[in-house]
């Protein structure tokens, strides 16, 4: 078995321009209708991932978010939790994951030490969270459709 060697300016040669977003975009215009993501039984293409990530991002930019704010996502891992990590990106919001395993304690912390103007959240808002953003400044937002907060 022969190995390829590239040399090691191959390897720190940016496959993209400016910023983690653009490689999105490139992905989008390369493999529009390749499967990008699969979980749990769903599969989303690039564009519609693509999609997706961007009205999210308008979403987070219409909520007063601007480039170098702070959002804690609380959500377990899937397609949502890809989909606002990218748009966080997009947007120029600096995304601060959260263990969906964290209580009231763990959420508060974090999110008062990331100084986090929002925390994002999958549907309703769990006793913990509530408690946690009660002595912040922090804002509830859900990713999907949510009863007792906005949603994006």
């Amino acid at each position: 078995m022969e190995l390829d060697i590239v040399s090691a300016d191959a390897l720190l040669e940016p496959p993209y321009d400016g910023n983690v977003a653009n490689l999105l975009e490139r992905a989008v215009a390369e493999h529009p209708d390749e499967i990008a993501i699969e979980h749990a039984g769903e599969t989303v293409t690039y564009r519609e991932f693509g999609d997706r990530v961007a009205r999210f991002a308008d979403g987070l930019r219409e909520l007063g978010l601007e480039a170098g704010d702070r959002v804690g996502i609380y959500m377990p891992n899937g397609i949502p939790f890809c989909t606002v990590v990218w748009a966080c990106c997009h947007a120029g919001v600096v995304a601060s994951p959260l263990n969906p395993e964290y209580r009231r304690r763990e959420i508060e912390y974090q999110l008062e030490h990331a100084d986090a103007d929002a925390v994002l959240i999958e549907g309703d808002a769990d006793d913990y969270v509530r408690e946690a953003v009660a002595a912040l400044d922090t804002a509830i937002v859900s990713a999907t459709a949510a009863d007792d907060h906005p949603s994006l």
